[in-house]
């Protein structure tokens, strides 16, 4: 039979020193092994929902003027910053069309003034004929309709004359308001084209930020509610308000090509807040708020089979816990049952941490 061999002393040391160092490996592990993870409390705070939108900030009054026919830009007599009144010449040109369109409507308004004369003095002879029982009632009413009609027309070639020549300011541009110029679109010795934008005239003193929205958000929204407006991120205002949501939605292409349908938004700016026009901005609107109620950040709400779910840090485990939330906001979840004040929970679970899976706070 073999014999054990007795081992020496300096073998048991080397012995001992191998378990011992896998004790504390074993203990090293449980104590500080698990799965990384950020922790926040659920606790009262105010929970808004928000709808979020990018705008272009523009003057409320604001008016392009147009061209109204084709010419040769000649002098322009304002520049940015101006201010001017209404009827003020803006511009003028050293050729325009509608000099000669106004020159051929009051021709052609001549000789429908020399048919009127004729009419009238045919209605009057028939008139005095028709009371003396010479001709009947029908000839004289026929011959008075002629005469308003002539009439009629006389007045409102008149008033195409006037207007394109009050519109073209002796072959130049004006003003339509008091105000001040904020953009001019030509210069001078540019050939302008019926419709062609040649400036814009508006206040300073009413900025809005226009805002085009899809329906679905713009159908949250009502006017008088609370907006932030931001620039690149920096707050320009707290205190802005929604004036106007439009009531018909219409077709914008986005920049993907995607034909949405969006509503038009207007936001009030504080006479503070003076952001320069035409400059892009963020407005961020609260459509609905939870005064102080207990809520988790949302990144640690997800959901099974349409049921909202936690973890909850909780013996160095994570507890998968269900509950029920209320109001969903941007940052915050408000949570109606399920957690208590001071509960811990993971504020951005792992897709693949399971119940009960050991954790380690960052």
């Amino acid at each position: 039979m073999k014999k054990i061999k007795k081992l020496t002393k300096k073998q048991w040391i080397l012995l001992f020193a191998i378990l011992a160092a896998a004790a504390l490996g074993s203990a090293g592990f449980y104590l500080t092994g698990g799965t990384e993870v950020v922790l926040a409390n659920a606790e009262l705070r105010d929970v808004y929902q928000i709808v979020e939108e990018a705008g272009q900030v523009e003057s409320r009054s604001a008016v392009t003027v147009v061209s109204k026919g084709s010419g040769t830009v000649g002098e322009i007599l304002v520049q940015e910053g101006q201010t001017v009144q209404a009827g003020d010449l803006i511009l003028s040109f050293s050729d325009f069309a509608p000099a000669a369109e106004v020159a051929g409507i009051r021709a052609q308004a001549q000789g429908v003034y020399a048919q009127y004369i004729a009419a009238k003095a045919l209605s009057d002879s028939n008139r005095i004929l028709y009371e003396e029982g010479a001709v009947s009632q029908l000839e004289y009413t026929q011959s008075l309709a002629v005469t308003r009609q002539l009439s009629a027309q006389l007045a409102s070639l008149g008033y195409s004359a006037d207007s394109l020549s009050s519109a073209t300011g002796a072959d130049g541009v004006v003003s339509p308001l008091a105000g001040v110029v904020t953009a001019v679109y030509v210069r001078e010795g540019e050939t302008a084209v019926p419709g062609a934008s040649l400036a814009e005239v508006g206040g300073l003193d009413d900025r809005i930020v226009l805002l085009h929205m899809i329906s679905s958000d713009a159908d949250q929204i009502t006017e008088g509610m609370h907006a932030t407006v931001l620039a690149d991120g920096e707050e320009i205002t707290e205190n802005a308000l929604v004036d106007h949501v439009g009531i018909k939605a219409t077709d914008h292409v986005s920049s993907l090509g995607i034909v949405q349908k969006r509503v038009r938004v207007e936001v009030a700016l504080p006479e503070e807040a003076t952001p320069r026009l035409g400059s892009s901005v963020d407005v961020r609107i609260i459509v609905r708020e939870a005064a102080q109620v207990l809520s988790v950040p949302s990144a640690a709400v997800f959901a099974i089979e349409e049921e909202a779910w936690v973890y909850v840090a909780a013996g160095g485990k994570a507890i998968q816990t269900r509950v029920t939330i209320g109001l969903e906001g941007e940052e915050y979840v408000e949570i109606i049952d399920g957690l208590s004040p001071g509960d811990r929970v993971l504020a951005s679970p792992p897709s693949d941490l399971t119940d009960g899976t050991r954790i380690k706070e960052k």
